[in-house]
């Protein structure tokens, strides 16, 4: 009888696995669905697999299978988005265009930090997450609200100063700031312009950017809170969305983690069976699935695109990407066999 109760005993400690679940904040209030759908198998994946999981989404899933899965829908965010004139920032220059979006970014964190739910995770004193994943840097005092560690989640590569802000590498010829568009291989010029880029960045990071994301931390979290630039120490991992394959090389440190390669894409649909008879049509369908200000792309690349398919009958073709909330209008003719 003994030996049996041992048999049972040892067999129910082999077979058994522990399992250790968290409560994890994430914070993505980008309202630009290419944001937000890279971390969607992020938040679907930690939620089917036992973590707690709440979320601060512009385009929430709405998956009622995704039980441990809570979504703080910030979609109202969409509203100052389609209000930005994004040919005009081009025409702005680097110094103007930065401040238009520093000022975009700032109305849409004062209206999603006024979100009741957001108010809650501020004042609920009983209220705890074991770490806090996010977008952009601005947010982390919500890691020290919860004295929690931090992962930084980036749906593109990272400009050289958040590298370099976590302590990895980021030569200036050898890897340009994404910002700059520079091709792999730099002429002089080039090299030059991006290493007076790369100094000139951190001044400006360091006496303007700083100060006034330290500004924006009293305003909405209180006096009570460190400087971000102590509260980013809290950093534990780094994920971003490049790939080996399509990036040049670069030096990486363990704790920065290349997530690319194609997580966000699911099973492909076929392509819904619509026909726009009239332009009242037409104009009703547009205004219910743009979002993203496709009627202030440059007239001379609507005209380019317009220009790929001859005129050969009177019909006008729309494409949008399933899911994405992108219309882009081109009043073109079916293609020539």
């Amino acid at each position: 009888m003994a030996n049996a109760m041992i048999s049972v005993l040892f067999g129910f400690v082999v077979v058994t696995t522990p399992t250790f679940s968290a409560r994890i904040l994430g914070l993505v209030p980008t309202p630009s669905f290419s944001h937000q759908i890279v971390f969607r198998p992020l938040w679907r994946e930690l939620s089917l697999r036992g973590h707690n999981v709440v979320v601060l989404t512009t385009d929430p899933m709405k998956d009622p299978t995704l039980t441990n899965l809570t979504e703080i829908d910030a979609s109202s965010s969409y509203k100052q988005w389609n209000e930005m004139n994004f040919n005009e920032l081009s025409e702005k220059g680097f110094i103007r265009g930065m401040d238009k979006i520093v000022s975009f970014f700032n109305d849409v964190m004062e209206e999603q930090m006024q979100l009741p739910e957001v108010q809650n995770l501020l004042k609920n004193e009983t209220e705890h997450f074991d770490v806090v994943m996010l977008e952009f840097p601005i947010l982390a005092p919500f890691a020290e609200r919860f004295d929690c560690p931090i992962i930084l989640m980036s749906s593109q590569d990272l400009p050289s100063l958040m590298y370099q802000a976590l302590g990895n590498p980021s030569h200036p010829v050898l890897n340009p700031d994404i910002m700059l568009g520079f091709p792999d291989k730099l002429n002089f010029f080039q090299r030059l312009a991006s290493s007076l880029f790369t100094v000139s960045m951190k001044f400006i990071y360091k006496y303007v950017i700083m100060p006034f994301l330290d500004t924006l931390i009293k305003k909405h979290f209180g006096n009570d809170y460190s400087p971000l630039e102590e509260i980013l120490k809290r950093t534990s991992l780094m994920l971003v969305n490049t790939n080996v394959v399509f990036e040049p090389p670069r030096p990486l440190l363990p704790h920065i983690i290349q997530i690319g390669g194609g997580i966000h894409m699911t099973q492909a649909k076929p392509l819904p069976k619509k026909t726009i008879k009239d332009n009242k049509q037409f104009t009703k369908e547009t205004e219910k699935l743009n979002s993203q200000n496709w009627h202030q792309l440059q007239s001379e690349l609507l005209q380019a695109a317009e220009n790929t398919a001859p005129r050969t009958r009177k019909r006008t073709h729309a494409w949008w990407t399933d899911g994405c909330y992108q219309l882009i209008q081109l009043r073109q003719q079916a293609w020539q066999n």
